[in-house]
């Protein structure tokens, strides 16, 4: 049964099930692993029993993909880890909190454990008293993040193409990277309502076919309440300043794009990764 949810607590009843673009999915005990390509649900749902039981749901992707259409949504007593392979959920993911009543320890926050492979969303937020997003690794492309985000370790890449990251609060990216298309006028760019605080690595892709002249720059960062820090290393043949509010991406000499992968078109992300059919 290798890639498939194993879910014993699933509402549906069933030890191994394969849920469809569709369906919703709910976890609500015991750990399931994603391991495989071709995992589809409609909605997931990932939350330990009530309080009673003190059960902890654990949902982990390893390798693969897992497509979800709508929500994956993260309750109390629940874990999602991302090691390998990629998830993506097409309208948000949900960090979700316990009740404000409950107090015992088995009444932990939902927990977003993010170490590898991709995770891709439209919306990144909280719900209720809120759940932890733990960034060490692996790529992070959302369009939006409602709350403070802090990297220490992983690769936030708006996109997929040329994109855009709107952060809601603020950012700090202590350790790992911030991944940056480049083609013609147009630049990935992340926008923060707070204040930004930079390190780690600036890595900077011309898309296939353009070379980027001396002098060519652009805005790729904004951070409505100021910005700090700087990155410890950046792409050779570019430079970065800081102009007021703004982060300016300079390039400083003729740069070949990167190689054109061996996938066909369409087939992997531009971060290598296989994109779901």
């Amino acid at each position: 049964m290798r890639g498939l949810l194993d879910m014993p607590k699933l509402l549906l009843g069933g030890a191994y099930w394969q849920p469809s673009r569709f369906d919703v999915a709910e976890f609500r005990g015991g750990r399931a692993v994603v391991d495989a390509v071709g995992q589809h649900a409609g909605t997931l749902r990932v939350a330990g029993e009530s309080t009673t039981g003190a059960t902890s749901a654990t949902l982990a992707v390893t390798s693969g993909w897992l497509d979800v259409a709508g929500r994956v949504e993260i309750g109390a007593r629940a874990e999602v880890e991302l090691t390998g392979g990629r998830l993506a959920a097409h309208q948000a993911v949900v960090l979700g909190g316990p009740e404000a009543r409950r107090t015992s320890k088995s009444a932990r926050a939902g927990v977003l454990r993010l170490a590898g492979g991709a995770l891709e969303t439209r919306h990144l937020l909280k719900a209720g008293a809120g759940g932890d997003l733990d960034f060490t690794g692996g790529v992070l492309q959302a369009s939006r993040v409602a709350f403070d985000l802090v990297d220490r370790g992983g690769t936030i890449a708006p996109g997929p193409g040329i994109g855009r990251t709107e952060i809601l609060a603020d950012l700090a990216i202590v350790r790992g990277a911030l991944a940056i298309d480049v083609g013609g006028p147009f630049a990935d760019q992340v926008m923060v309502a707070g204040i930004a605080h930079l390190g780690g690595a600036l890595e900077v892709h011309a898309d296939a076919g353009y070379v980027p002249r001396a002098g060519d720059h652009w805005t790729i960062l904004t951070a409505g309440h100021g910005i700090s820090g700087s990155f410890t290393s950046v792409t050779p043949g570019y430079a970065v300043s800081v102009v007021g509010n703004r982060v300016v991406l300079t390039a400083t000499a003729p740069s070949a794009p990167l190689a054109n992968l061996s996938e066909p078109r369409g087939r992997r992300d531009s971060h290598g990764l296989p994109r779901a059919p």
